[in-house]
Protein backbone atom coordinates (compact mmCIF):
# COMPACT_ATOMS: atom_id res chain seq x y z
CA UNK A 1 0.00 0.00 0.00
CA UNK A 2 1.45 3.14 -1.11
CA UNK A 3 1.93 6.28 1.42
CA UNK A 4 1.13 9.72 0.26
CA UNK A 5 1.39 12.28 2.26
CA UNK A 6 -1.39 10.85 5.19
CA UNK A 7 -2.49 8.69 2.27
CA UNK A 8 -2.94 4.90 2.07
CA UNK A 9 -4.24 3.36 -1.01
CA UNK A 10 -4.76 0.17 -2.54
CA UNK A 11 -6.51 -0.25 -5.35
CA UNK A 12 -6.06 -3.62 -7.05
CA UNK A 13 -6.89 -2.81 -10.68
CA UNK A 14 -8.08 -4.87 -13.43
CA UNK A 15 -6.31 -5.34 -16.37
CA UNK A 16 -9.28 -3.63 -17.67
CA UNK A 17 -8.83 -0.33 -16.06
CA UNK A 18 -4.69 -0.63 -16.33
CA UNK A 19 -5.44 -0.60 -20.67
CA UNK A 20 -7.60 2.13 -20.10
CA UNK A 21 -5.51 4.39 -18.06
CA UNK A 22 -3.01 3.81 -20.89
CA UNK A 23 -4.74 5.11 -23.28
CA UNK A 24 -5.61 8.22 -21.11
CA UNK A 25 -4.90 11.63 -22.75
CA UNK A 26 -2.70 13.31 -20.17
CA UNK A 27 -3.79 17.12 -21.26
CA UNK A 28 -7.08 16.98 -23.05
CA UNK A 29 -8.97 15.23 -20.10
CA UNK A 30 -11.88 17.18 -17.87
CA UNK A 31 -8.74 17.98 -14.95
CA UNK A 32 -6.60 19.93 -17.50
CA UNK A 33 -10.15 21.25 -18.79
CA UNK A 34 -11.45 22.76 -15.54
CA UNK A 35 -14.42 20.61 -15.12
CA UNK A 36 -15.73 19.58 -11.98
CA UNK A 37 -15.16 16.22 -10.91
CA UNK A 38 -17.37 13.27 -8.73
CA UNK A 39 -17.38 10.62 -6.61
CA UNK A 40 -14.63 9.19 -5.57
CA UNK A 41 -12.59 11.61 -6.70
CA UNK A 42 -13.83 14.36 -4.77
CA UNK A 43 -13.16 12.88 -1.53
CA UNK A 44 -9.54 12.56 -2.65
CA UNK A 45 -8.30 15.91 -3.26
CA UNK A 46 -6.29 18.45 -1.14
CA UNK A 47 -8.70 20.69 -0.40
CA UNK A 48 -10.55 21.77 2.55
CA UNK A 49 -14.30 20.72 3.20
CA UNK A 50 -16.96 22.01 5.44
CA UNK A 51 -19.31 19.44 6.78
CA UNK A 52 -22.80 21.43 8.00
CA UNK A 53 -25.13 19.08 10.23
CA UNK A 54 -29.08 19.64 8.87
CA UNK A 55 -30.41 16.88 10.99
CA UNK A 56 -32.10 15.43 8.45
CA UNK A 57 -28.90 15.88 5.96
CA UNK A 58 -25.34 16.21 6.38
CA UNK A 59 -24.17 18.72 3.49
CA UNK A 60 -20.34 18.20 2.39
CA UNK A 61 -19.20 21.45 0.99
CA UNK A 62 -15.33 20.89 -0.91
CA UNK A 63 -13.43 23.89 -1.79
CA UNK A 64 -12.40 21.67 -5.47
CA UNK A 65 -14.83 23.49 -7.84
CA UNK A 66 -17.75 24.54 -5.27
CA UNK A 67 -19.14 21.09 -4.99
CA UNK A 68 -21.78 19.81 -2.49
CA UNK A 69 -22.58 16.56 -1.48
CA UNK A 70 -25.84 15.74 0.65
CA UNK A 71 -25.25 13.12 2.89
CA UNK A 72 -29.41 12.15 3.65
CA UNK A 73 -29.79 11.16 7.41
CA UNK A 74 -33.55 10.25 7.51
CA UNK A 75 -33.19 6.75 4.86
CA UNK A 76 -31.00 4.39 4.11
CA UNK A 77 -31.53 3.79 0.54
CA UNK A 78 -32.62 6.07 -2.59
CA UNK A 79 -35.68 6.99 -2.98
CA UNK A 80 -37.45 4.72 -5.69
CA UNK A 81 -36.78 6.41 -9.66
CA UNK A 82 -33.66 8.72 -8.12
CA UNK A 83 -31.37 9.55 -10.67
CA UNK A 84 -27.93 8.77 -10.89
CA UNK A 85 -25.35 11.57 -10.57
CA UNK A 86 -21.77 12.75 -10.47
CA UNK A 87 -21.65 12.65 -6.92
CA UNK A 88 -24.21 9.98 -6.68
CA UNK A 89 -26.70 9.34 -3.76
CA UNK A 90 -25.30 9.04 -0.11
CA UNK A 91 -27.61 8.03 2.84
CA UNK A 92 -25.78 8.08 6.27
CA UNK A 93 -25.75 6.76 9.95
CA UNK A 94 -24.13 6.90 13.00
CA UNK A 95 -22.35 4.43 14.55
CA UNK A 96 -20.93 5.60 18.07
CA UNK A 97 -18.56 8.86 17.29
CA UNK A 98 -18.06 7.40 13.24
CA UNK A 99 -20.26 8.74 9.91
CA UNK A 100 -20.85 5.79 7.93
CA UNK A 101 -22.21 7.01 4.49
CA UNK A 102 -23.18 4.39 1.48
CA UNK A 103 -22.91 6.00 -1.99
CA UNK A 104 -24.45 4.24 -5.19
CA UNK A 105 -26.40 5.52 -8.23
CA UNK A 106 -22.71 7.27 -9.14
CA UNK A 107 -22.51 8.50 -13.41
CA UNK A 108 -19.41 10.44 -13.12
CA UNK A 109 -17.12 7.44 -15.64
CA UNK A 110 -13.91 8.10 -14.02
CA UNK A 111 -12.43 6.86 -10.32
CA UNK A 112 -9.45 9.58 -10.73
CA UNK A 113 -8.02 11.83 -12.56
CA UNK A 114 -5.28 9.82 -14.26
CA UNK A 115 -8.36 8.29 -16.69
CA UNK A 116 -8.84 5.06 -14.94
CA UNK A 117 -12.69 4.37 -15.46
CA UNK A 118 -15.63 3.63 -13.05
CA UNK A 119 -18.79 2.15 -13.98
CA UNK A 120 -22.11 2.45 -12.59
CA UNK A 121 -22.25 -0.21 -10.72
CA UNK A 122 -20.11 1.54 -8.17
CA UNK A 123 -20.85 1.45 -4.55
CA UNK A 124 -18.80 2.94 -2.34
CA UNK A 125 -18.70 2.84 1.62
CA UNK A 126 -16.92 5.58 3.46
CA UNK A 127 -16.29 6.22 7.47
CA UNK A 128 -15.22 9.57 8.65
CA UNK A 129 -13.90 9.64 12.66
CA UNK A 130 -13.27 12.76 14.38
CA UNK A 131 -10.69 13.08 17.10
CA UNK A 132 -11.84 13.49 20.71
CA UNK A 133 -10.43 17.02 20.68
CA UNK A 134 -12.03 17.50 17.18
CA UNK A 135 -8.35 18.39 15.26
CA UNK A 136 -8.70 15.77 13.44
CA UNK A 137 -10.94 13.93 10.70
CA UNK A 138 -10.01 10.67 10.04
CA UNK A 139 -11.72 8.96 6.20
CA UNK A 140 -11.21 5.84 4.83
CA UNK A 141 -13.49 4.53 1.76
CA UNK A 142 -14.21 0.96 0.79
CA UNK A 143 -15.27 0.75 -3.00
CA UNK A 144 -16.50 -2.00 -4.95
CA UNK A 145 -16.75 -2.12 -8.73
CA UNK A 146 -15.93 -5.34 -10.22
CA UNK A 147 -15.08 -4.58 -13.91
CA UNK A 148 -12.60 -2.18 -12.45
CA UNK A 149 -10.94 -3.79 -9.51
CA UNK A 150 -10.25 -7.18 -8.92
CA UNK A 151 -11.00 -7.14 -5.19
CA UNK A 152 -12.56 -3.66 -2.74
CA UNK A 153 -10.28 -0.52 -3.08
CA UNK A 154 -9.70 1.02 -0.01
CA UNK A 155 -8.19 4.88 0.69
CA UNK A 156 -7.86 6.27 4.17
CA UNK A 157 -6.20 9.60 4.71
CA UNK A 158 -6.83 12.18 7.66
CA UNK A 159 -8.01 16.02 7.57
CA UNK A 160 -6.20 18.53 10.48
CA UNK A 161 -8.75 21.26 11.63
CA UNK A 162 -7.30 24.05 10.73
CA UNK A 163 -10.60 26.80 10.88
CA UNK A 164 -9.89 27.18 7.16
CA UNK A 165 -12.64 28.77 5.55
CA UNK A 166 -13.85 27.45 2.06
CA UNK A 167 -12.95 30.20 -0.70
CA UNK A 168 -14.17 30.19 -4.02
CA UNK A 169 -12.33 27.69 -6.50
CA UNK A 170 -10.53 29.44 -9.52
CA UNK A 171 -9.38 26.97 -11.66
CA UNK A 172 -7.13 27.83 -14.64
CA UNK A 173 -6.79 25.75 -18.33
CA UNK A 174 -2.86 26.22 -19.04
Amino acid sequence: MPNFVGQTTDFPFTDYALAARAEWDEIDNFAENCEGGGMPRLMRNPHPFEFVDDGDRIRVISELYDLERTIHMDHDAPPAGTAASMLGYSTGRWDGSTLIVNTTLINWPYFDNLGTPQTEDVEIVERFTLSADQSRLDYQFVLADPTIFSGPATYERYWMAFGEEIERYECTVY
